[in-house]
Order: structure tokens, then C-alpha cells, then sequence
């Protein structure tokens, strides 16, 4: 059995957008590394 992840690379300003505007484009981008990370 395989499983494949497809995610895109945690860039700022291009991934979790919604979060960044809370938090900013490179701490949206962090997180979505983290989590990212944590999915593998």
C-alpha cells in the first residue's frame, strides 16, 4: 500500500494566505512547514 502527500513549498505569501493576514506571511509560512512536517 502507498500513500501520496501532494502539498505546495511553505513560501510566504503563497501558502495559508487567510493566516497570514493575522499573522504574517512568514509565520503562516512556518506554520505551514510545521505542519507539513508533522505530515511526514
Amino acid at each position: 500500500m502507498r500513500i501520496v502527500v501532494v502539498a505546495k513549498a511553505p513560501d510566504p505569501g503563497r501558502v495559508k494566505t487567510r493566516l497570514a493576514v493575522a499573522v504574517g506571511a512568514e509565520r503562516a509560512a512556518a506554520l505551514a512547514g510545521a505542519f507539513l512536517d508533522d505530515v511526514l
